[in-house]
C-alpha cells in the first residue's frame, strides 16, 4: 500500500466466566479490564512482553496496533441498554496472517494467569465435591424407594412421592453442575474476522489518485508553456 503501511481491523466476540468463579456479579468486566491492560505493553512498544502474556512470537506481537475490549449491550423492550454477558476485543494490527496466532494468544493469556488459575481449580474443585454428594443422595433415594418410610434426606423422613421429588431437584441440579463444569476463562463466541483489506486502502488511493493528477496538471501545464514559447 503506498504512502504508508497497511493497517487491518477486526472483531472477536467473546464470553468469559471469571464472575462465576468469583461469585460476583460484574457481567464481564474483569475479561474486559484484562485485555485493555495488553495497550499498556503496545504503547511502550514491548513486544517481547506481549509476546511473552499472549505466548507468540515478539515479531508477532509486533503486529499489534491496538487492542480494545467492550462489553456490549442490547436495547430491551423499554429502550433500556441490557448488559450482555459478552463483549468484543477489538484489534487494528499490521498484517493479516496471524489471526490464528492472536486467536490463540488470547487463550493463552487467559489460561496462563496464575491467579485465573487458582480461582478456577478451587471453583471446580468445589464443583466436583458438590456433584458427588448431589450423585451419593439420588443413588441413595433410589435405593430406598418402595419402602413406606425413607431414609433421613433432609433431617425428615419422606414418602415416596417426595423421594421421587427430591430426586427430580437433584437431577437438575446435577445438570447445572455438569454445565458449570464446562465453564472457561476465555471462548470465542465469533473468532476474528478475517480480513484481507486494509483500512487505509482507500485513503492510499485518494491520495494516489490526488497525486496523479497533480502531476498531470503541471504536465498539461508544462505542454501548455512549451508551445506558447
Amino acid at each position: 500500500t503506498l504512502i504508508r503501511s497497511p493497517e487491518y481491523s477486526s472483531v472477536a466476540i467473546c464470553t468469559s466466566n471469571i464472575t462465576e468463579f468469583e461469585s460476583k456479579v460484574e457481567f464481564q468486566r474483569p475479561a474486559v479490564d484484562l485485555i485493555n491492560h495488553l495497550q499498556f505493553f503496545i504503547d511502550r512498544k514491548d513486544f517481547n512482553a506481549l509476546g511473552d502474556l499472549l505466548g507468540i512470537e515478539p515479531k508477532v506481537a509486533s503486529n499489534f496496533i491496538s487492542i480494545e475490549a467492550m462489553q456490549l449491550h442490547q436495547l430491551d423492550l423499554n429502550e433500556d441498554y441490557m448488559t450482555l454477558g459478552k463483549f468484543n476485543i477489538n484489534i487494528i494490527v499490521r498484517s493479516n496472517k496471524f489471526y490464528n496466532e492472536i486467536e490463540d494468544g488470547f487463550l493463552y493469556y487467559f489460561n496462563n494467569n496464575k491467579f485465573l488459575i487458582d480461582l478456577s481449580s478451587l471453583y471446580f474443585d468445589g464443583r466436583r465435591r458438590l456433584h458427588n454428594d448431589v450423585l451419593k443422595e439420588i443413588n441413595d433415594l433410589q435405593a430406598q424407594r418402595g419402602f413406606k418410610k425413607l431414609g433421613d434426606f433432609i433431617n425428615t423422613e419422606v414418602t415416596g412421592s417426595n423421594a421421587v421429588n427430591e430426586i427430580f431437584y437433584l437431577s437438575s441440579m446435577r445438570e447445572r453442575i455438569n454445565l458449570e463444569m464446562s465453564y472457561e476463562l476465555l471462548s470465542y463466541v465469533q473468532p476474528f474476522s478475517r480480513i484481507s483489506k486494509p483500512n487505509n486502502d482507500l485513503l492510499s488511493w485518494i491520495i494516489l489518485c490526488a497525486i496523479l493528477s497533480f502531476i498531470f496538471g503541471l504536465f498539461v501545464a508544462l505542454i501548455k508553456e512549451v508551445k506558447t514559447n
